[in-house]
């Protein structure tokens, strides 16, 4: 009976749980809550984030473009255009909402309306105004133009940074002109075709010199942009000429460089029968030779060369000294142009004066050439003087759309402006909104690129080529050739204007930058020496890493150390007299001693000992 007792007291306190049974289960109870309770959490924040975890996945982007992104790799270039967009914006905001220029109202008259070609220029602004019109607001072209000075800027730094691996600080001081010249921001502001052009320009010369060969669908994208850029600005077509002499020294495919000149006559072609089709004339204006008349009377003597009688019309007897400025041979009440019948760009008068420009010329080359080199000249002054006249002039600073000499033409009052409500609601005027004019007139007095500035970066541009002779400038020769060409063909052609230089301050900031770039001298010395610094600095953590090997066990094979005290046993080897004959080593071998075959005796094992 004792013994049932017992066994039946054994038992019940066997299936009572024991302190520590008892704790085990409250843990396993609790870890089961808490997984409970973290599940549900998980449910509600997949349904509906939280405050937190949203920031969190809003961050997660921001840290990746600031730790490995562009971001992280072109800051210079963002912290420079920022600020470039803030400026055109105060722009936009102070004078609102484009400038006017002479010119401005004739380009809005053939946009609307009858859209015909112009004569006296090319119509490829007043298409693009064509093609926003729909917006009925000034606002939408001048908002463009920023835009595409800002992407100028861009298509510099990024040729400069892929193409020719420059360092971005150099790149980015190469697109500081674009971005910041006051008087490039104003240019964008004014209802001209310069803005546009210059776009179009810097555009097909980036997409050439993206590659150094480049492609067949390059080179048509590049044409088609020198054909829109040639139905922009009468210059476009001699710049074709350049690129194409170009690609011929590059020793690009002829089936390439056709493709290129295919792809630019679709554009200018298409202008050209449209052009005949109005005035039953294959060309794309009727001004060529009125404008190169309006340059040689500068110099030109009637007396000097014989005149047949349909040209003595365009003679004058006032002395050189006391001849009126250049354009006003074209655009003055007395011209000499105006003798003859209405419209005066018409093909007979366009075709007299261009014979007697070439007549001029001939007799009086040394005379034609001191004209182009004094105008040439002007473009690398120091400080920009009043030229050709006030009017003109004024119209490419801000203080005149503010109250200056100009004030009508620069705020829509000008001649012509009965198209312009047409074109965009209200009645299309500059209004001048202050502080924030003021702003910018304080800011174009000490913000813009000297003229001296410009022939320094084309001197540079100069010793460049002049390094890589051997390839005769290299890809140094484009931009440059098309700087130079933007300088003086306008200074041959028509007269100097401060508007015709700055579309070329990009290309010769980019040839200039070029010479630091890989593939010059001065480039790939730069290139060497970055190499060079950056080396030491890679191998650095591998200097210390071999004393650490002394600490590993040695092989069987490896000779024996002198402070070992298995040192005595060398006797032991009498078979092997090369293996005893070598001096013992007072340090424990390097990583390649030991790591190294050729290093091993060559009775040791094919497996390195642990």
């Amino acid at each position: 009976m004792k013994v049932l007792l017992r066994a039946k007291t054994e038992q019940t306190a066997a299936a009572k749980p024991t302190g520590a049974a008892k704790r085990t289960r409250a843990a396993k109870r609790t870890r089961a809550a808490k997984r409970t309770r973290a599940a549900k959490r998980t449910r509600a924040a997949k349904a509906k984030p939280t405050l937190a975890a949203t920031r969190t996945l809003a961050a997660r982007p921001i840290r990746a473009v600031l730790k490995g992104g562009w971001l992280h790799r072109h800051w210079v270039f963002v912290l420079a255009a920022v600020p470039a967009l803030v400026l055109r914006a105060i722009t936009m905001v102070g004078f609102r909402w484009a400038l006017w220029f002479n010119d401005s109202y004739q380009y809005v008259q053939d946009a609307v309306g009858s859209f015909r070609p112009d004569q006296a220029r090319p119509s490829g602004y007043s298409f693009y105004l064509r093609v926003l019109e729909p917006f009925h607001n000034f606002a939408a072209v001048t908002i463009s133009q920023h835009l595409m000075g800002l992407a100028t800027g861009v298509m510099i730094y990024a040729l400069l940074l892929h193409r020719f691996k420059t360092p971005s600080w150099i790149a980015t001081l190469a697109a500081l002109p674009a971005l910041y010249d006051a008087f490039q921001i104003q240019l964008e502001h004014l209802l001209m075709a310069d803005a546009p052009f210059e776009f179009l320009v810097v555009a097909a010369v980036a997409i050439v010199l993206w590659r150094p060969k480049p492609s067949m669908i390059q080179m048509v994208i590049a044409g088609l942009l020198f054909g829109l850029a040639a139905i922009t600005r009468s210059i476009g077509l001699p710049l074709l000429g350049i690129l194409v002499v170009y690609l011929l020294i590059r020793r690009i495919q002829l089936r390439v460089i056709a493709a290129a000149v295919i792809a630019c006559a679709v554009p200018a072609g298409g202008y050209v029968v449209w052009f005949h089709q109005t005035y039953h004339a294959y060309d794309m204006t009727q001004s060529t030779g009125i404008f190169l008349y309006s340059r040689v009377m500068a110099f030109a003597d009637c007396r000097k060369f014989s005149t047949p009688p349909e040209e003595m019309a365009l003679c004058t007897t006032a002395p050189r000294q006391h001849r009126m400025i250049s354009q006003l041979y074209i655009w003055s009440l007395d011209a000499p142009l105006r003798r003859f019948q209405p419209p005066e760009f018409s093909p007979l008068t366009n075709k007299l004066a261009k014979d007697f420009a070439t007549r001029a010329i001939k007799a009086q080359p040394l005379d034609y050439a001191r004209v182009t080199w004094d105008d040439t000249w002007r473009s690398f002054a120091w400080n920009r003087k009043v030229f050709p006249d006030p009017i003109t002039y004024g119209e490419y600073v801000f203080a005149s759309a503010s109250g200056g000499p100009a004030r009508k033409p620069a705020t829509g009052h000008g001649f012509g402006s009965h198209a312009v409500p047409q074109y965009a609601s209200g009645s299309g005027f500059t209004h001048v909104v202050e502080p924030y004019a003021g702003a910018m007139r304080f800011y174009q007095r000490y913000v813009f690129v000297p003229g001296t500035i410009l022939g320094l970066l084309l001197a540079v541009g100069l010793c460049g080529m002049a390094l890589a002779w051997r390839r005769l400038g290299g890809e140094i020769l484009l931009p440059w050739v098309l700087s130079v060409a933007m300088i003086v063909i306008p200074a041959a052609t028509v007269e100097f204007d401060y508007r015709y230089v700055l579309p070329a301050v990009p290309f010769a900031c980019l040839a200039a930058a070029r010479v630091f770039g890989a593939g010059n001298p001065v480039g790939d010395k730069l290139l060497a020496r970055r190499a060079r610094r950056s080396a030491p600095q890679s191998t650095a953590p591998a200097v210390p890493a071999a004393p650490a090997m002394p600490a590993a066990p040695a092989a069987p094979w490896e000779p024996a150390v002198p402070a070992a005290p298995a040192a005595p046993a060398a006797p032991a080897a009498p078979a092997e007299p090369a293996a005893s004959a070598e001096p013992a080593v007072d340090a424990a071998p390097t990583v390649d001693a030991v790591d190294t075959p050729s290093a091993w005796p060559k009775d040791a094992p094919t497996t390195k000992a642990r």
